[in-house]
């Protein structure tokens, strides 16, 4: 049995319906399982949905009980490594026998405040002693949805980013994929760590595709630190995320852009580019 923790945002629901996919029995751990109900309406024949919460650390463990193998996403809040660590204590206590964990491609940039965070997460789940696959990833594809209005209203991409820097993003769905093959057989990627993520491309080429994909040039507009982070809250970002959307940027522009990648040896093809992104969603910005 496979357990998802944090399974009803993008990436945990992405990951939960690659599961299925396969035929694989899965069970949502949920803090709210009437939410989770209606997000997965379509699929309920095939999933088992239970309560429980990393804040609640004992109902958690009594949840996990039976539990082989469990996902631990990294939850969008300040605090996500803590609440890894603590995802991760209660499945171990409840005996399960392989982790698969959420992190960040900039796990090992302890230099940077951004990266230590991701630095401290996979040490405490480390700490556990428990078989687990770290899943490293960089930026969403799914971020260009920020820049829907600049699109539509300006014909613009705003970043900090200058437009010549490579990046390496992924898209949602690959990160199901790689995650749902792990998974599948946990045994074959014990103590192993994994870096999911695209073909490198350039914010020129961003902006090139998207002005393809939706029928109209788009400009590439560079942007200073401040001006991004400004930008970012003024649209309802949360502070604390807007401060690691910019550090994260800062280690992009660093050049601190990974040569490895593990998606196609997990999936067996290549991920999805960043071309190929901007055409199946230019009906978001139009």
């Amino acid at each position: 049995m496979i357990a998802v923790i944090g399974g009803t945002g993008v990436l945990g629901s992405t990951v939960v319906r690659a599961l299925i996919a396969l035929s694989l029995p899965v069970t949502l751990v949920a803090p709210d399982p009437s939410k989770a109900n209606r997000i997965f309406a379509d699929v309920l024949p095939h999933l088992t949905i239970v309560r429980g919460s990393v804040g609640a650390p004992k109902e958690l463990r009594r949840t996990l009980v039976g539990v082989d193998t469990v996902f631990v996403n990294a939850p969008g809040s300040p605090d996500c490594g803590q609440r890894v660590i603590r995802a991760a204590a209660a499945a171990k206590v409840a005996g399960a026998g392989h982790l698969v964990v959420i992190s960040n491609v900039y796990a090992d940039a302890v230099s940077s405040p951004y990266g230590r965070r991701f630095f401290r997460l996979e040490a405490g789940v480390k700490s556990l002693d428990i078989p687990t696959t770290f899943l490293r990833l960089p930026a969403f594809f799914e971020n260009v949805l920020a820049s829907v209005a600049s699109v539509t209203e300006e014909g613009a991409v705003y970043s900090p980013v200058p437009a010549s820097a490579p990046v390496r993003g992924v898209a949602v769905e690959d990160v199901g994929a790689a995650a749902a093959a792990v998974l599948a057989a946990p045994e074959v990627h014990e103590y192993r760590t994994y870096e999911i993520l695209s073909k490198v491309h350039t914010g020129a080429d961003l902006v090139e595709a998207l002005g393809e994909a939706v029928g109209k040039p788009i400009r590439y507009v560079e942007i200073g630190w401040e001006e991004s982070y400004e930008r970012m809250v003024a649209e309802g970002t949360p502070a604390w995320e807007a401060a690691d959307l910019v550090e994260a940027d800062r280690l992009v522009a660093e050049g601190r852009v990974s040569e490895s990648n593990h998606y196609e040896e997990l999936v067996g093809e290549p991920p999805m580019s960043v071309e190929e992104w901007c055409s199946q969603n230019a009906y978001e910005f139009q």
